[in-house]
């Protein structure tokens, strides 16, 4: 159907390949309401049956708005005929058409119907459902420390063609198998060129299946190369495959304190099998000669998949379900490191020190019953509960004493009601923490004891530091 200007509202049209002709439309319509305009019967000629179903073929009426004839113009399905061999024979459809003004004319809108029809006797070509990737399976979204294998199913449509990359985000490389990818390799818009696998769902399955290996959190075993005291900047024997934000574990180095790695070579000269590889940490650190080190990495690995034009000359391009994200990446899955739950106090007040932080190792997305069932680093069980007891101390300042300038104040729902910095889940990573019966005393002397009650309700997916501001609540 060319052109739609002058008809009667909801008459019948109907097309075939010995009837090709304009059609026109007119009539009344109501501002803002769908509205039929014609009853659409597309009919295959006789020994002819359908392969797909006829669609409007829209166009763009505006480029000033972005207007476009769908828009205004839909193509409804009614119904269809079948054969005796169940091949599509004849289609039914309603034409309806929407404007924002009232109008008795259908404004010289053009629009085409598109439909194809075969031999019937023609059986070397398929009558499939269209080709659609419809769900990928890849198991829990989390995955252990440790790695492991991971079984990835596609689903769709037998016969549908895709191409599928699987990429570790923080260095940009696939963990495809190379026997999988066949030396195939795709673009991908975030990491750049990578392996990728391009298959098709099997005709006598639902599904493509195929097996890859997601690494261990860790990225580098070695030992320190020489002794260094208290400083940032440390040598070790190999660092290859360690990058910016790498967290070292050492046993010199309390497993409640993090230390990552800021800058590789900061100086320029050491990062070869032959120097040393020197790196520049996030914090000081004491580390003897020999002393082992280990580096690991938290990470995300994405799954993205695309539909490819099908081997069969008749066939279209697969598409990808709408129940995927239209975003990149369609699927992740992630891996943490053990996060750290640190509780501070600072102040800028030269009369006192801070008291020292309380920290404590988690795991994971993590709920306090299963905190409780875990063992800790100590060979007990781990807790979701501790005390803080915290001493400022102002006894030097040459008789200055505190004054309370209000009591301090935790509340894990609203941020801006607490003293405590990222103490809402929500925007702090997914740890959930309870800091119940805050109490001060010694207000008015040169020695004040803050006391509190802390409960883990669940850990989250990162490192959390919630800091108690000391100069709001009491002064010098």
């Amino acid at each position: 159907m060319d052109k739609i200007t002058n008809i009667n509202i909801n008459k019948i049209v109907n097309l075939s390949r010995d009837t090709l002709v304009d059609h026109h439309l007119a009539g009344r319509v109501q501002r803002d309401t769908w509205t039929i305009i014609a009853k659409v019967h597309v009919k295959a000629d006789d020994g002819y049956v359908f392969r797909n179903k006829p669609r409007l073929i829209h166009r763009v009426v505006s480029t000033t708005d972005g207007t476009n004839t769908r828009d205004f113009l839909d193509l409804v399905f009614l119904s269809r005929t079948k054969d005796t061999d169940g091949l599509v024979t004849d289609y039914y459809f309603n034409l309806i058409y929407k404007n924002d003004t009232s109008t008795s004319l259908l404004n010289d809108i053009k629009v085409k119907i598109s439909y194809n029809a075969i031999l019937k006797t023609n059986r070397s070509i398929s009558f499939d459902t269209p080709k659609e990737i419809t769900s990928i399976e890849y198991g829990n979204s989390i995955v252990q420390q440790e790695g492991g294998q991971r079984l990835i199913l596609v689903k769709g449509v037998p016969g549908s063609k895709f191409e599928l990359t699987f990429n570790r985000k923080s260095i940009g490389h696939s963990i495809l198998n190379t026997s999988a990818t066949h030396g195939s390799y795709r673009i991908d818009p975030v990491v750049g060129r990578v392996e990728s696998i391009v298959a098709s769902i099997p005709k006598n399955s639902s599904y493509y299946t195929f097996s890859t290996n997601i690494p261990s959190t860790t990225v580098r075993s070695t030992l320190v190369q020489g002794g260094f005291s208290n400083v940032n900047k440390v040598i070790f024997d190999n660092l290859e495959s360690v990058i910016i934000g790498d967290r070292l574990y050492s046993p010199e180095i309390p497993k409640t304190t993090v230390v990552t790695v800021s800058v590789l070579d900061p100086d320029g000269d050491k990062f070869s099998v032959s120097t040393g590889y020197e790196v520049q940490l996030s914090s000081n650190v004491t580390l003897t000669n020999n002393k082992s080190a280990i580096f690991k990495r938290s990470d995300q690995y994405d799954i993205n998949v695309y539909g490819l034009k099908n081997d069969a000359p008749h066939e279209n391009k697969t598409t990808i379900t709408t129940k995927l994200p239209t975003t990149i990446p369609k699927c992740s899955i992630y891996q943490y490191l053990d996060p750290v739950l640190t509780i501070s106090a600072t102040t800028g007040d030269t009369d006192y020190s801070a008291p020292a932080s309380v920290a404590y190792v988690g795991r994971p997305n993590a709920s306090a019953y299963t905190l409780r069932n875990l063992p800790d680093y100590s060979g007990g069980k781990q807790k979701s509960n501790f005390q803080i007891s915290w001493v400022l101390d102002a006894s030097g300042a040459g008789g200055k004493t505190f004054t309370l300038v209000k009591n301090p104040v935790f509340s894990s729902a609203s941020q801006a009601s607490s003293d405590f910095t990222n103490s809402v889940s929500s925007e702090n990573g997914g740890t959930k923490v309870v800091i119940s019966k805050l109490n001060l005393t010694g207000a008015g002397t040169d020695t004040v004891t803050i006391t509190a009650n802390v409960n883990i309700v669940k850990f989250g997916n990162s490192n959390v530091t919630m800091n108690l501001d000391l100069d709001n609540i009491v002064a010098i």
